[in-house]
C-alpha cells in the first residue's frame, strides 16, 4: 500500500495487458486506481494514466462500454487540467477515439482524431510519437468508413515520417499496410501491392513484439492483400494470401 507499489503494480499491468491477459491487468489496475484516487486524488496525472490503462484493458477484453465511459472521463479530465491541445490530452483522445472504433461507432472516432490530429500537427514536432500515433489513427479510421482519397493523404505523410525517423517496430508496418489498403481503394493496385507486401512481411517478422491486442493486424494484411489480388484480376496469388 505505497506508490512504489503501485507503481511495479502498474508494470506488471502493462506486461499483462501486452501477453493478452487482460484479466490479470485488470484486477491490478482496479486497485492502482483506487489507491491513487485516495492518496493523489482523482485528477492527479499518475491517477488519470492508470485509468487510461483501465480503459484500454477493458475495451481490449471485450466490455467497450465501461471502457468508453472511463475514457471520456479521462479525456474530459486532461482537458481541464493540461488543456485541449497538451500531449497528454491528445492521446488521451487517441485513447476514446479507439475505443469508439472498436464499438464500431466510427464517425465519432473521425471526429474525435480529425481534431487531435490537426492540432497535433499545429503543436507537436514533426515525428514527435503522438503526432503519427494520430495520424495512423486518422488513416485506418479513414480506411474503413471507405473515404480513401483522405486516408491516402494522412498515410501517406505518416509513413513518409516514419521512415525519416528510421522507424522499424510493427507500428510502421501497420501503417504501410494500411496505406496499401487505402491505396486499393482507389484502385491504385501497383503502387499498393510494395505497401501490403512489406507491411504483411514486417508484422509477421515482428509478431512476437506486437502486444497481443494489436496482432490482428497480420492477418488483416494478409486479407488486404487477397483483396488487392482478386480486384487486379490475379486469382491465383488472391488464393495464397487468402
Amino acid at each position: 500500500d505505497s506508490l512504489d507499489a503501485a507503481y511495479s503494480m502498474n508494470g506488471l499491468a502493462s506486461v499483462l495487458r501486452w501477453q493478452g491477459d487482460y484479466a490479470g491487468a485488470e484486477a491490478l489496475l482496479r486497485k492502482i486506481v483506487a489507491f491513487r484516487v485516495r492518496v493523489l486524488g482523482a485528477d492527479h496525472p499518475e491517477t488519470l494514466g492508470a485509468q487510461a490503462n483501465l480503459a484500454l484493458t477493458l475495451s481490449e477484453s471485450g466490455s467497450q462500454e465501461e471502457a468508453a465511459t472511463l475514457a471520456e472521463q479521462v479525456w474530459a479530465a486532461r482537458i481541464r487540467v493540461l488543456g485541449g491541445e497538451h500531449p497528454v490530452t491528445l492521446a488521451s483522445a487517441h485513447t476514446l477515439a479507439t475505443i469508439q472504433r472498436r464499438r464500431g461507432r466510427l464517425q465519432e472516432a473521425e471526429t474525435l482524431l480529425a481534431a487531435a490530429s490537426e492540432a497535433a500537427q499545429r503543436v507537436l514536432a514533426p515525428g514527435h510519437p503522438t503526432a503519427l500515433l494520430l495520424a495512423g489513427a486518422q488513416g485506418e479510421v479513414l480506411t474503413l468508413r471507405k473515404k480513401f482519397d483522405a486516408a491516402v493523404a494522412w498515410l501517406r505523410a505518416n509513413v513518409a515520417q516514419r521512415e525519416k525517423a528510421g522507424s522499424n517496430g510493427w507500428q510502421f508496418y501497420a501503417d504501410r499496410a494500411l496505406l496499401g489498403a487505402a491505396l486499393v481503394g482507389q484502385g491504385k493496385f501497383a503502387e499498393a501491392e510494395p505497401h501490403l507486401l512489406a507491411g504483411a512481411g514486417g508484422l509477421a517478422e515482428r509478431e512476437t513484439s506486437t502486444p497481443a491486442s494489436q496482432r490482428y493486424r497480420r492477418a488483416e494484411s494478409r486479407a488486404w492483400l487477397a483483396e488487392l489480388y482478386e480486384r487486379w484480376g490475379r486469382p491465383a496469388e488472391a488464393a495464397k494470401w487468402r
